[in-house]
């Protein structure tokens, strides 16, 4: 059962808290975005204990203790569970039945940071308790981040300002918080958000990811492909590292191809894939023809030989191979 961050903060703080929340993903921006809505919901009416727990093998008998019990100084209690991923055997039975019946007076976060759908405590907490993603979102996710996060602070952006907060600050959500803060401060009595009061603070570059290149070669987006590559050279990335980053993408994308009943293929999963790239493989997969992959690997395997045999702008071989990769000029 799948939850969604932004739509479950929206019932925090209409005062429906659950006495769990699984959130999986590693961007702790989000993590502690949540951690803070909850703490701020419980608070409005009496004193809140915050406590974190890094469980290990030695202590988990201690820690479920402390679930199943009250405090004798605070009448609510949120217990912030980090990467409980090696609890095993009975522990990890004692600590699933607690979430089938949890202690009321607490709310127990359960954080686990690494994006693993197939290991077991991920897949009963998601059944039990249901997932949320608190991975860095994708691209065309900002916009909706950028709106929640200008609400947040009582401001109201026109979708000029919306555009051009993301073109210079939406390589994360940390990012965009920072810049309508800044903002923010600026507004005096004012609200309304216009491009100019982006512009007046858009002192910080835009940096993407490697994770932003591939989803954008997966997506068949020619301008944000060749965008993303350049700045990514820009940042000391060589050329080859992305032709590394297209193969390994369509490596994926034909063994997913390969099997004709598409069940055993599809559950095969890379390790250096991102898990905001793995979530999208199946988009990814209806964008790109079984048999176009071969002539992708011919032009691939071409430009890493003109890579290293030859001293040549790493843009002139970028632009081209992107350009008959994605517009199918193969």
């Amino acid at each position: 059962m799948r939850k969604y961050l932004r739509k479950t903060i929206d019932e925090i703080r209409a005062g429906q808290i659950d006495p769990v929340y699984f959130l999986n993903g590693d961007d702790f921006f989000l993590q502690n975005l949540f951690m803070e809505e909850i703490e701020k919901s419980l608070s409005k009416e009496e004193a809140v204990e915050k406590v974190f727990e890094v469980p290990d093998s030695g202590d988990f008998n201690r820690i479920l203790s402390e679930l199943n019990s009250g405090s004798l100084f605070v009448q609510k209690r949120i217990i912030i569970l980090q990467n409980p991923t090696q609890i095993k055997g009975k522990n990890r039975d004692l600590f699933l039945a607690y979430c089938d019946s949890p202690n009321p007076t607490n709310c127990l976060i359960i954080v686990i940071d690494k994006w693993e759908t197939k290991n077991a405590l991920v897949k009963a907490l998601t059944e039990k308790v249901g997932v949320i993603s608190s991975s860095p979102p994708f691209p065309e996710k900002m916009a909706g981040w950028a709106r929640f996060l200008m609400n947040r602070s009582d401001l109201k952006a026109t979708d000029e300002a919306i555009e051009t907060l993301i073109e210079l600050s939406g390589d994360s959500v940390y990012h965009l918080n920072n810049e309508i803060e800044k903002i923010k401060l600026s507004m005096d009595e004012r609200t309304a958000v216009e491009k100019g009061d982006v512009l007046k603070h858009s002192g910080w570059k835009r940096n993407f990811y490697p994770w932003h290149f591939v989803d954008a070669i997966g997506r068949r987006d020619f301008g944000s492909s060749v965008k993303i590559g350049k700045n990514l050279m820009d940042q000391g990335r060589d050329i080859s590292s992305l032709i590394s980053h297209m193969t390994t993408l369509f490596q994926e994308l034909l063994f997913r191809c390969m099997d004709a009943s598409g069940k055993k293929e599809k559950e095969k999963q890379w390790f250096w894939l991102s898990s905001q790239v793995r979530k999208q493989l199946s988009q990814y997969e209806k964008g790109y023809r079984k048999s176009e992959l071969p002539q992708i690997f011919r032009l691939l395997r071409v430009a890493d030989e003109t890579v290293k045999s030859m001293s040549i702008d790493p843009e002139t071989i970028l632009v081209p191979l992107v350009y008959k990769v994605i517009k199918r000029h193969v």
